[in-house]
């Protein structure tokens, strides 16, 4: 049986959006067999591959705001560690070890010592999403082992070419590529966050010419930190998805990966 890998990249709480995929994957009768994801969506891949509820994972994240998941500390390596991420996870019911997943999941760091990609598949999963989440100057590295973790999204944030050798099918959700304007820059933290941006883009870009279907998601003007328009993040990938995983599905039948013809109902239901 041939095997669909679906590559989840970072973008905050645009990634988030990657609910919107998955409702019309499991509308159209695509089954998804190896997941990767980076920073965000390490822990997007890490609750669809624990099988845990994602209608109440959703709206758990939905409710989420800087406060829920930063514990300020005094700053020395970033502002926050992780003590409310790993609360976070324990709420979504996401176990402790990869090998307790449905799915098998791939999640990228970034080894700050080493300049390189850094990719866990088991061990320690709490750590591992931790990891990928450490955006500099926000949460302190992760330490595992001899190596210094930082965000995944740094290195590759759109992890396709780990999914090679595992599954036939490349399927990439980016959230962070579509139709994105770059504004005039008024201060300093907006020229830190066009410069993780272009760092992110530029390693997505092999990344996208890697994988056999990349699914766009246009978010203009949401930043990865905007909690308040989380729900309209779900919503727009709800419907703006629906048309290019409809191809998607001709394509997999065509090739005849997709032995379903049926499509099943819409099954997640926009949020208020």
């Amino acid at each position: 049986m041939a095997k669909i890998g679906l590559a989840l990249s970072g973008g905050g709480v645009r990634a988030f959006a990657h609910f919107g995929v998955l409702s019309n994957l499991k509308w159209a009768g695509i089954p998804v067999h190896v997941i990767s994801g980076s920073s965000m969506g390490a822990l997007i891949g890490a609750i669809i591959a624990s099988d845990t509820n994602i209608e109440l994972a959703k709206n758990l994240l939905v409710s989420l705001s800087p406060f829920k998941l930063f514990n300020p500390i005094v700053p020395y390596l970033g502002l926050s560690n992780f003590e409310k991420i790993k609360r976070l996870l324990a709420r979504l019911n996401i176990p402790k070890d990869f090998s307790q997943l449905k799915i098998p999941l791939i999640v990228t760091a970034t080894d700050l010592k080493r300049r390189e990609s850094v990719y866990f598949n088991s061990g320690n999963l709490w750590d591992a999403i931790c990891a990928s989440m450490a955006l500099p100057g926000i949460f302190y590295p992760m330490k595992i082992g001899d190596r210094l973790l930082i965000d995944g999204g740094i290195t590759d944030n759109l992890p396709v070419n780990i999914l090679k050798g595992e599954a036939d099918f490349i399927v990439a959700s980016d959230v962070n590529s579509a139709s994105r304007k770059y504004p005039e820059l008024t201060n300093s933290f907006q020229i830190v966050y066009e410069s993780v941006t272009l760092l992110v883009e530029m390693n997505s870009r092999i990344s996208r010419e890697n994988a056999d279907f990349v699914i766009d998601v246009p978010l203009q003007n949401i930043g990865i930190l905007c909690f308040s328009k989380s729900k309209l993040v779900i919503n727009i990938s709800q419907k703006a998805t629906y048309q290019p995983i409809t191809e998607l599905k001709k394509i997999l039948e065509e090739k005849d990966y997709v032995h379903d013809r049926s499509l099943g109902p819409l099954f997640v239901s926009p949020l208020p």
